[in-house]
């Protein structure tokens, strides 16, 4: 069975107290993602959010998501910090998440989720949502499903 595109993104679905219990970010990794950028590649902001890029990704692509982030409510006025980066075909939106959610259940649906919105932020590509902790390593990567193999995963 084929599933449609939803209308609305996760980001809108879930409502902005969902968003800031789940990705809400000390101003202390704040601080230490500013100090540190060389680790985390280039930054650019939108609208509260420092969206951290490495060179494997262009500028037009982080200025698209940038504005997506925007438009979905993501970035919001709020501190939070992402990063974008690319090995190969796939997209990785690396984001931070509280200690523990990393194994929850309905986290790891809705990352699935957030996944296939951003597969149609990058016409359709592969991307990968990883779960990271304050230092942005990796704790579990969530690859996005395509629309179509939504209902059977």
């Amino acid at each position: 069975m084929t599933s449609q595109k939803p209308e609305s993104s996760p980001l809108r679905l879930r409502g902005s107290h969902r968003m800031a219990w789940l990705f809400a970010i000390p101003i202390v990794f704040t601080c230490l993602l500013s100090l540190a950028c060389d680790t985390y590649g280039t930054k650019k902001m939108f609208n509260g959010t420092e969206l951290y890029y490495t060179s494997a990704v262009t500028e037009k692509e982080v200025d698209k998501l940038g504005a997506w982030l925007i438009t979905e409510g993501f970035a919001d006025g709020e501190e939070k910090s992402v990063q974008l980066n690319k090995t190969g075909n796939t997209y990785e939106f690396r984001i931070v998440v509280k200690k523990g959610l990393h194994q929850d259940r309905e986290t790891i649906d809705y990352m699935k989720e957030l996944g296939m919105y951003l597969r149609s932020v990058f016409d359709g590509a592969n991307v990968d949502v990883h779960m990271c902790d304050e230092r942005l390593k990796t704790l579990r990567v969530v690859p996005a499903p395509d629309w179509d193999n939504h209902d059977e995963e």
